[in-house]
């Protein structure tokens, strides 16, 4: 059974989490803001890593295999690329250009930023340290 301060310890981690563009919090200083002392913060695994704390995080919908396939999609996340790309018409008989066209095409590229960002995320969250 969860206790009431890793429930709120994993409320405060999702909210920690989606802030977009703001600096986010260590675990340790989440856990003092759920209650918990200065010195249990500084091994803050050993919270995460309780069965409590992990049930809290199934009831939300984390599990192991909704990890899994998360991790996977994310591990795989993609961006499209604008490039510019020069199409040159020849004439088959004389092999002369007679057309020349530049046109920007989209093409879809690994997006590594948003999977380096991704794993930190899911790392932190699972209670492993930066």
């Amino acid at each position: 059974m969860a206790t009431i301060r890793q429930k709120e310890l994993a409320k405060r981690i999702s909210e920690n989490i989606r802030k977009d563009g703001q600096k986010a919090k260590s675990i340790g200083w989440l856990m003092i803001e759920a209650g918990y002392s200065k010195s249990t913060s500084f091994r803050s695994t050993q919270v995460t890593r309780s069965k409590g704390f992990q049930e809290v995080l199934e009831e939300g919908g984390i599990s192991d295999a909704k990890l899994c396939e998360v991790i996977k999609k994310g591990l795989e996340a993609t961006k499209l690329v604008p490039i510019q790309v020069r199409f040159i018409f020849v004439d088959p008989a004389t092999w002369k250009k007679w057309m020349q066209r530049d046109k920007k095409i989209l093409i879809e590229a690994a997006d590594h930023d948003s999977r380096f960002e991704f794993v930190k995320t899911i790392l932190r969250l699972c209670g492993h340290k930066k």
